[in-house]
C-alpha cells in the first residue's frame, strides 16, 4: 500500500471546462470538503449535490443555463451540462439549490468561474 497525497485546496476547485461527469465524480468524491466554484456574485460557492445532464445548450463552459423549478439550476460544462441540487454559500449553511435562487437574482447568462 502507498500513501496518497494530502488533498490541496486547489484541488476542490471545479474547473467548467471538464465534462459534466467528471466534475460531478469530483463533486462526490470531496462532498465532506465540498468542491467549489466562484458565483456570479464573487463569492466563494460549495456545490454538495448535483446531477449531470445529458443536453448541452450551446453556451461557455460555466455559463448558468437555465433554471429548473423546484430543483435548482443548471450549468454549462464542456460537455454536457450540471443540474445543481444542494450548494452551501460563502458564510452561511447548507441549502437546496432552489432556496439559495430565491436570495440572489441570478439570471440564465450569469458565469461561475
Amino acid at each position: 500500500a502507498t500513501a496518497a497525497p494530502r488533498i490541496q485546496k486547489e484541488d476542490a476547485k471545479i474547473n467548467w471546462s471538464s465534462p459534466a461527469l467528471d466534475i460531478d465524480r469530483k463533486i462526490r468524491a470531496l462532498a465532506r470538503l465540498g468542491a467549489f466554484c466562484t458565483a456570479p456574485d464573487g463569492k466563494n460557492l460549495k456545490i454538495l449535490a448535483a446531477r449531470p445532464m445529458g443536453n448541452s445548450p450551446n453556451l461557455d463552459p460555466g455559463t448558468l443555463a437555465g433554471i429548473e423549478d423546484k430543483k435548482g439550476f443548471v450549468i454549462k460544462c464542456g460537455q454536457g451540462s450540471l443540474l445543481v441540487l444542494r450548494v452551501r454559500p460563502e458564510g452561511k449553511n447548507e441549502m437546496d439549490a432552489w432556496a439559495y435562487l430565491q436570495g440572489h437574482a441570478f439570471k440564465p447568462g450569469a458565469r461561475f468561474s
